[in-house]
């Protein structure tokens, strides 16, 4: 969660947005390899 990463909650709360949709991305395109 945000509260675990350093820095303010508000920077990293916006900073978890773009993070979590490249992540959905990689695993879509992990999952077709697999």
């Amino acid at each position: 969660p945000a509260e675990n990463m350093k820095g303010k909650r508000d920077t990293t709360k916006e900073f978890r947005v773009p993070l979590s949709l490249e992540a959905l991305d990689i695993l879509k395109q992990a999952r077709l390899l697999y």
